[in-house]
């Protein structure tokens, strides 16, 4: 994990653990949404498509946080 302190927070870098799946689906969703309103296939995923996507199609994740909120 790589930490770094910067204006009174504490940053980190670490890898992406199985507790970790259900708040990056819908961070992924959300995002997703937000990024692509252009593209009807993504406005029309659900979040349990997305959740299912995500569980089976998976690359290397890490997660960045402040204050040990991912």
């Amino acid at each position: 994990m790589r930490e770094s302190i910067n204006d009174s927070h504490r940053q980190s870098i670490r890898e992406f653990q199985d507790a970790d799946e259900a708040e990056v689906v819908r961070v992924w969703h959300r995002s997703g949404s937000a990024a692509y309103p252009y593209l009807p296939t993504w406005q029309a995923l659900t979040i349990e498509t997305a959740q299912s996507v995500f569980h089976n199609i998976r690359c290397r994740i890490s997660l960045a946080s402040i204050d040990d909120q991912s």
